[in-house]
């Protein structure tokens, strides 16, 4: 019984083994990963857009670190951005968004995103979706932060007003490693 299943063995491993291996396809490796990050989350009231419930504020405005490019294969290996803003607006009130991509505080020519909400009195609910194309705007892996704006459009009074203009944001980076 021995016998056979040494033989059998044997017999397995001389047929499993019958072709040279090539190492070589390892030299054609290309790696084509997508990385995902949640780049921002906010959630605004009416009376955030007012101090002590009486002045208005037409704009508020955020800066948020972006370390996506601290990473070398991502920085290196970029080929384009796919940019998802969600954007939910219960409140009367018409809003204009816009991101920035800043280096060092500045902000890099030709790249941001635009968002428009719907017109006053009704509710908002849209995904805005953006393309960074790498070739087109080879600066965008020196963003160090993304600038966030939310102005109102509109002049009503939303002050007493607990509805939401919520937004959040993610990005998908596209990467090749070889």
């Amino acid at each position: 019984m021995q016998k056979h299943l040494i033989f059998f063995a044997g017999f397995l491993l001389f047929i499993s083994c019958s072709d040279k291996l090539d190492f070589k396809q390892a030299e054609d490796f290309r790696a084509e990963p997508v990385l995902s990050v949640d780049l921002f989350y906010t959630r605004l009231n009416g009376n955030d857009f007012y101090i002590n419930d009486t002045i208005p504020i037409m704009e508020i405005r955020d800066t948020v670190p972006f370390t996506v490019f601290k990473e070398k294969p991502v920085k290196d290996g970029l080929q384009k951005i796919m940019l998802y803003v969600q954007v939910h607006n219960e409140l009367p009130a018409a809003f204009q968004g816009k991101i920035k991509f800043l280096k060092n505080g500045q902000p890099i020519d030709s790249v941001y995103a635009d968002i428009q909400s719907a017109t006053t009195n009704q509710a908002f609910d849209r995904e805005y979706v953006f393309t960074i194309i790498k070739d087109s705007v080879p600066e965008i892996v020196l963003t160090t932060d993304l600038a966030i704006h939310f102005q109102r459009t509109d002049s009503i009074d939303i002050s007493h007003d607990n509805r939401m203009l919520k937004a959040q944001s993610r990005g998908d980076f596209y990467v090749v490693i070889q």
